[in-house]
């Protein structure tokens, strides 16, 4: 049993590993820009408690074809997601020269995939050694005139799976460059470089998850458990 899924989707997923024993029955999951809800109060708290994240950092042994190639930004969130946000937790989230709450700061991280307050809320595992994990995240969160921080809290989420006891059963996170805006992975001009064959984000997550002859790349959606 595989998932492949995006932007929220991909929350979706990282909700389902980390609070749900999804890892009991999922083989192999394809996380694309994202999981953007890895955690909310760094998303949603004003002033920002953390004002940038290195993805892909010299420690991030999981990155691949990334040598030299972090690039840092804000995982607070932005238009056009804030709204969504917004709509899910409180309409104050993210709301530019305001203090947000202690309660609501409590709150969103009580929210979050990477729930670092367990003592308030239910504590997220994030050891998956029976299932493959790949991330998919555009290099550029400002591509094309669009602003996006889902790569910023992507790695928020990869950390905390990197730093666990035990690793998932294949664990990658591929840096895409040339996307067509910031969550364009899958966009017919983004680039997986350093690749075999050089492939766009949508063939590269393919080939990861069904295996390909040309170029040779071994499938990851097969049986772990």
């Amino acid at each position: 049993m595989c998932a492949q899924a995006g932007s929220a989707g991909s929350a979706a997923v990282g909700y389902s590993l980390a609070f749900y024993g999804a890892s009991a029955w999922l083989d192999n999951v394809e996380l694309i820009s994202g999981p953007v809800l890895s955690n909310i109060q760094d998303g949603c708290e004003e002033p920002p408690p953390v004002t940038s994240v290195t993805v892909c950092g010299s420690g991030d042994y999981w990155c691949k074809y990334a040598t030299g190639s972090s690039w840092s930004f804000s995982p607070t969130y932005v238009n056009p997601g804030i709204t969504d946000v917004q709509t899910w937790t409180n309409p104050s989230c993210a709301v530019p020269n305001t203090t947000t709450s202690s309660y609501w700061n409590g709150q969103w991280l009580d929210m979050s995939i990477v729930d670092t307050n367990s003592a308030t809320g239910a504590t997220p595992t994030f050891i998956y050694n029976h299932t493959a994990m790949s991330g998919w995240l555009c290099r550029s969160p400002t591509a094309n005139g669009s602003e996006n921080n889902s790569s910023q809290q992507g790695e928020l989420f990869y950390d905390a799976v990197g730093a666990a006891s035990l690793q998932p059963a294949n664990f990658a996170v591929y840096p895409v460059d040339n996307c067509a805006n910031a969550e364009g992975v899958s966009s017919q001009t983004s680039i997986v470089s350093g690749a075999p064959g050089s492939p766009n984000g949508i063939v590269a997550i393919e080939n990861d998850t069904i295996g390909s002859t040309t170029p040779l790349v071994p499938a990851q959606c097969v049986r772990h458990h």
